[in-house]
Protein backbone atom coordinates (compact mmCIF):
# COMPACT_ATOMS: atom_id res chain seq x y z
CA UNK A 1 0.00 0.00 0.00
CA UNK A 2 1.36 3.07 -0.69
CA UNK A 3 -0.25 4.71 2.00
CA UNK A 4 3.08 3.91 4.24
CA UNK A 5 4.41 6.80 2.61
CA UNK A 6 3.01 9.71 2.81
CA UNK A 7 3.26 13.36 0.47
CA UNK A 8 2.25 16.73 1.73
CA UNK A 9 2.72 20.10 -0.13
CA UNK A 10 6.48 19.50 -0.34
CA UNK A 11 6.97 17.45 2.40
CA UNK A 12 7.56 13.94 2.04
CA UNK A 13 6.96 11.14 5.30
CA UNK A 14 8.29 7.78 4.64
CA UNK A 15 8.86 4.62 7.34
CA UNK A 16 12.12 3.24 8.37
CA UNK A 17 14.17 2.20 11.02
CA UNK A 18 16.91 3.76 13.30
CA UNK A 19 20.01 1.85 14.69
CA UNK A 20 23.50 2.79 16.11
CA UNK A 21 25.48 4.36 13.25
CA UNK A 22 28.78 2.87 14.21
CA UNK A 23 28.16 -0.70 15.09
CA UNK A 24 31.51 -3.51 15.36
CA UNK A 25 30.76 -7.48 15.35
CA UNK A 26 33.11 -8.97 17.93
CA UNK A 27 34.16 -12.47 16.15
CA UNK A 28 37.06 -14.76 16.10
CA UNK A 29 39.41 -14.30 13.33
CA UNK A 30 39.34 -18.70 13.15
CA UNK A 31 38.30 -21.36 15.53
CA UNK A 32 39.93 -20.87 18.82
CA UNK A 33 39.02 -21.35 22.33
CA UNK A 34 37.91 -18.25 24.84
CA UNK A 35 40.48 -17.35 27.49
CA UNK A 36 38.46 -14.58 29.13
CA UNK A 37 35.90 -12.13 27.98
CA UNK A 38 37.75 -8.56 29.22
CA UNK A 39 34.39 -6.49 29.56
CA UNK A 40 31.22 -6.99 30.52
CA UNK A 41 27.96 -6.79 28.45
CA UNK A 42 26.72 -3.00 28.85
CA UNK A 43 29.67 -1.85 29.78
CA UNK A 44 31.72 1.46 28.05
CA UNK A 45 34.57 0.87 26.07
CA UNK A 46 37.50 2.89 24.97
CA UNK A 47 39.16 2.44 21.21
CA UNK A 48 41.82 0.25 21.57
CA UNK A 49 40.41 -1.71 24.50
CA UNK A 50 40.74 -5.40 25.05
CA UNK A 51 37.68 -6.76 24.72
CA UNK A 52 38.08 -10.68 24.12
CA UNK A 53 41.07 -13.08 24.74
CA UNK A 54 41.30 -16.14 23.00
CA UNK A 55 43.93 -19.07 22.30
CA UNK A 56 44.80 -21.76 19.84
CA UNK A 57 46.88 -24.27 21.49
CA UNK A 58 47.89 -25.61 18.06
CA UNK A 59 49.31 -22.12 16.51
CA UNK A 60 51.54 -21.80 20.06
CA UNK A 61 53.06 -25.21 19.75
CA UNK A 62 53.61 -24.89 16.16
CA UNK A 63 55.07 -21.53 16.67
CA UNK A 64 57.41 -22.53 19.93
CA UNK A 65 58.48 -25.31 17.16
CA UNK A 66 59.16 -23.04 14.66
CA UNK A 67 61.01 -20.57 17.82
CA UNK A 68 63.24 -23.44 19.17
CA UNK A 69 64.26 -24.95 15.04
CA UNK A 70 65.24 -21.35 14.11
CA UNK A 71 67.32 -21.45 17.40
CA UNK A 72 68.64 -24.74 16.30
CA UNK A 73 69.67 -24.21 12.81
CA UNK A 74 71.48 -20.58 14.13
CA UNK A 75 73.59 -22.34 16.55
CA UNK A 76 74.80 -24.72 13.66
CA UNK A 77 75.21 -21.60 11.39
CA UNK A 78 77.68 -20.34 13.64
CA UNK A 79 79.68 -23.50 14.59
CA UNK A 80 79.68 -24.56 10.28
CA UNK A 81 83.04 -22.93 9.99
CA UNK A 82 84.65 -25.32 12.32
CA UNK A 83 83.68 -28.74 10.23
CA UNK A 84 86.14 -30.30 7.80
CA UNK A 85 84.07 -30.79 5.18
CA UNK A 86 82.17 -27.62 3.04
CA UNK A 87 81.98 -25.28 6.21
CA UNK A 88 80.87 -22.49 4.07
CA UNK A 89 78.56 -24.28 2.11
CA UNK A 90 77.15 -26.33 5.60
CA UNK A 91 76.79 -22.17 7.23
CA UNK A 92 74.92 -21.43 4.02
CA UNK A 93 73.00 -24.47 4.45
CA UNK A 94 72.06 -23.59 7.84
CA UNK A 95 71.52 -19.98 7.89
CA UNK A 96 68.73 -21.09 5.50
CA UNK A 97 66.87 -22.72 7.57
CA UNK A 98 67.39 -20.56 10.73
CA UNK A 99 65.72 -17.63 8.26
CA UNK A 100 62.93 -20.27 6.96
CA UNK A 101 62.22 -21.06 10.77
CA UNK A 102 62.33 -17.82 12.00
CA UNK A 103 59.82 -16.36 9.41
CA UNK A 104 57.51 -19.46 10.30
CA UNK A 105 58.18 -17.99 13.68
CA UNK A 106 57.15 -14.19 12.97
CA UNK A 107 53.97 -15.99 11.15
CA UNK A 108 52.33 -17.69 14.17
CA UNK A 109 53.24 -14.81 16.40
CA UNK A 110 50.95 -12.93 13.88
CA UNK A 111 48.40 -15.43 14.18
CA UNK A 112 48.36 -15.25 17.71
CA UNK A 113 48.12 -11.58 18.12
CA UNK A 114 44.99 -11.39 16.30
CA UNK A 115 43.20 -13.63 19.27
CA UNK A 116 43.08 -10.39 21.11
CA UNK A 117 40.18 -8.77 20.17
CA UNK A 118 40.15 -5.06 20.74
CA UNK A 119 37.74 -2.34 20.51
CA UNK A 120 38.26 -0.29 16.87
CA UNK A 121 36.08 2.87 18.26
CA UNK A 122 34.71 3.98 21.80
CA UNK A 123 31.22 2.76 22.64
CA UNK A 124 29.30 0.42 24.44
CA UNK A 125 29.62 -3.45 24.67
CA UNK A 126 26.48 -5.07 23.58
CA UNK A 127 24.85 -8.63 22.95
CA UNK A 128 27.35 -10.60 24.45
CA UNK A 129 26.80 -14.29 24.08
CA UNK A 130 26.01 -15.57 27.48
CA UNK A 131 26.79 -19.03 26.92
CA UNK A 132 30.16 -18.15 26.27
CA UNK A 133 32.49 -19.01 28.94
CA UNK A 134 36.36 -19.86 29.83
CA UNK A 135 37.47 -22.38 27.86
CA UNK A 136 34.51 -22.56 25.61
CA UNK A 137 35.53 -22.97 21.70
CA UNK A 138 33.92 -20.34 19.29
CA UNK A 139 33.90 -20.46 15.60
CA UNK A 140 35.15 -17.87 13.19
CA UNK A 141 31.17 -17.12 12.10
CA UNK A 142 29.98 -17.18 15.61
CA UNK A 143 29.22 -13.44 16.57
CA UNK A 144 30.46 -13.28 20.42
CA UNK A 145 29.47 -9.83 20.93
CA UNK A 146 28.70 -5.91 19.70
CA UNK A 147 30.31 -2.58 20.33
CA UNK A 148 27.75 -0.32 19.43
CA UNK A 149 27.78 3.72 19.07
CA UNK A 150 24.65 4.94 19.76
CA UNK A 151 25.15 8.29 19.71
CA UNK A 152 25.76 8.69 16.34
CA UNK A 153 22.94 6.63 14.51
CA UNK A 154 21.29 5.70 11.11
CA UNK A 155 18.16 5.54 9.68
CA UNK A 156 16.99 3.39 6.38
CA UNK A 157 13.97 4.95 5.30
CA UNK A 158 11.78 3.55 2.12
CA UNK A 159 9.82 5.71 -0.31
CA UNK A 160 8.14 4.89 -3.44
CA UNK A 161 9.78 6.22 -7.17
CA UNK A 162 7.87 9.24 -7.17
CA UNK A 163 8.78 10.61 -3.77
CA UNK A 164 12.20 9.41 -4.43
CA UNK A 165 12.86 12.02 -7.44
CA UNK A 166 12.04 14.78 -5.23
CA UNK A 167 14.52 13.55 -2.75
CA UNK A 168 18.18 15.51 -2.85
CA UNK A 169 21.62 14.10 -0.65
CA UNK A 170 22.64 16.52 1.45
CA UNK A 171 19.11 17.56 2.70
CA UNK A 172 17.35 18.10 6.36
CA UNK A 173 15.29 14.98 7.24
CA UNK A 174 13.50 14.72 10.46
CA UNK A 175 13.10 11.44 12.35
CA UNK A 176 10.08 10.95 14.75
CA UNK A 177 11.20 7.83 16.74
CA UNK A 178 8.15 5.02 17.82
CA UNK A 179 7.87 5.50 21.73
CA UNK A 180 9.72 8.50 21.56
CA UNK A 181 8.24 12.16 21.65
CA UNK A 182 11.50 14.09 21.32
CA UNK A 183 12.64 14.64 17.45
CA UNK A 184 15.84 14.13 15.89
CA UNK A 185 17.85 15.72 13.37
CA UNK A 186 20.18 14.24 10.72
CA UNK A 187 21.02 14.46 7.06
CA UNK A 188 20.23 12.40 4.03
CA UNK A 189 23.60 10.51 2.72
CA UNK A 190 22.51 8.40 0.57
CA UNK A 191 19.46 7.93 -1.64
CA UNK A 192 19.11 4.26 -3.49
CA UNK A 193 18.69 4.42 -7.55
CA UNK A 194 17.43 1.03 -7.68
CA UNK A 195 14.40 -0.39 -5.18
CA UNK A 196 15.45 -2.79 -2.21
CA UNK A 197 14.65 -6.66 -2.64
CA UNK A 198 14.56 -7.24 0.96
CA UNK A 199 12.95 -4.73 4.03
CA UNK A 200 15.43 -3.37 6.24
CA UNK A 201 14.27 -5.23 8.87
CA UNK A 202 11.14 -7.34 9.98
CA UNK A 203 9.87 -4.21 12.33
CA UNK A 204 8.40 -2.73 8.79
CA UNK A 205 6.64 -5.74 7.67
CA UNK A 206 2.93 -5.71 7.93
CA UNK A 207 2.86 -9.23 9.46
CA UNK A 208 4.98 -7.90 11.82
CA UNK A 209 3.21 -4.69 12.86
CA UNK A 210 4.83 -2.74 10.42
CA UNK A 211 2.83 0.01 7.82
CA UNK A 212 4.87 -2.28 4.50
CA UNK A 213 3.19 -5.33 2.55
CA UNK A 214 4.74 -8.15 1.56
CA UNK A 215 5.28 -9.46 -1.95
CA UNK A 216 2.53 -12.84 -1.60
CA UNK A 217 4.44 -14.90 -3.76
CA UNK A 218 7.80 -14.76 -2.18
CA UNK A 219 8.54 -16.84 1.38
CA UNK A 220 7.64 -14.30 3.80
CA UNK A 221 11.42 -14.92 5.77
CA UNK A 222 12.53 -13.05 2.70
CA UNK A 223 10.81 -9.63 3.54
CA UNK A 224 10.59 -8.77 0.20
CA UNK A 225 7.79 -5.85 -0.40
CA UNK A 226 4.80 -5.58 -2.64
CA UNK A 227 6.15 -2.71 -4.64
CA UNK A 228 9.15 -1.02 -5.27
CA UNK A 229 10.69 0.82 -2.40
CA UNK A 230 13.52 2.99 -2.75
CA UNK A 231 16.53 3.04 0.41
CA UNK A 232 17.06 6.89 1.57
CA UNK A 233 19.88 7.05 4.55
CA UNK A 234 19.76 9.75 7.02
CA UNK A 235 22.62 9.80 9.76
CA UNK A 236 23.06 12.21 12.71
CA UNK A 237 24.67 12.47 16.02
CA UNK A 238 22.35 12.93 19.74
CA UNK A 239 23.32 12.68 22.93
CA UNK A 240 20.28 10.54 24.05
CA UNK A 241 22.11 6.79 22.76
CA UNK A 242 20.09 4.70 20.30
CA UNK A 243 19.48 1.37 22.11
CA UNK A 244 18.82 -1.23 19.44
CA UNK A 245 16.36 -1.36 16.27
CA UNK A 246 13.32 1.15 16.47
CA UNK A 247 10.75 1.99 13.85
CA UNK A 248 10.50 5.59 12.98
CA UNK A 249 8.65 7.55 10.61
CA UNK A 250 11.28 10.12 8.79
CA UNK A 251 9.62 13.39 7.02
CA UNK A 252 11.40 15.20 4.09
CA UNK A 253 11.36 18.45 2.58
CA UNK A 254 10.73 16.93 -1.04
CA UNK A 255 10.39 19.38 -4.45
CA UNK A 256 7.27 20.00 -5.61
CA UNK A 257 5.84 17.82 -8.07
CA UNK A 258 2.92 18.04 -10.42
CA UNK A 259 0.18 15.21 -10.44
CA UNK A 260 1.06 14.09 -14.22
CA UNK A 261 4.60 13.83 -13.24
CA UNK A 262 3.75 11.92 -10.06
CA UNK A 263 1.02 9.26 -12.00
CA UNK A 264 4.08 8.90 -14.57
CA UNK A 265 6.72 7.73 -11.74
CA UNK A 266 3.78 5.57 -10.08
CA UNK A 267 3.11 3.38 -13.28
CA UNK A 268 6.67 3.16 -13.64
CA UNK A 269 7.79 1.44 -10.26
CA UNK A 270 4.75 -1.16 -10.94
CA UNK A 271 6.78 -2.17 -14.13
CA UNK A 272 9.91 -2.57 -12.10
CA UNK A 273 8.52 -4.36 -9.73
CA UNK A 274 6.43 -6.43 -12.03
CA UNK A 275 9.86 -7.23 -14.28
CA UNK A 276 11.51 -8.67 -11.55
CA UNK A 277 14.43 -5.83 -11.72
Amino acid sequence: MRGAARSGHGGISAPGVIRAGVEQPVFSPYAARLAAMEANDGAAVAAGQSLVTLEAPGQTEEREKARVMSSAYARAARGAMGLEERPAAQQVLAEQQASRWDTERRARDAELLRLRLVAAHGGTLRDVDPLLQSGTWVAPSQLMAMVVDGRRWRVEALVPEHDRQRLVAGSRAVILVKGRTRKLEGQVRAIDNSPVRRLPHLLLAQDHGGPIALNPTAQKKDLRPAEAWFRVTVEGEDDAPVDGVREVRAHFEGTRESLARRWIHAATSVLIEQSGF
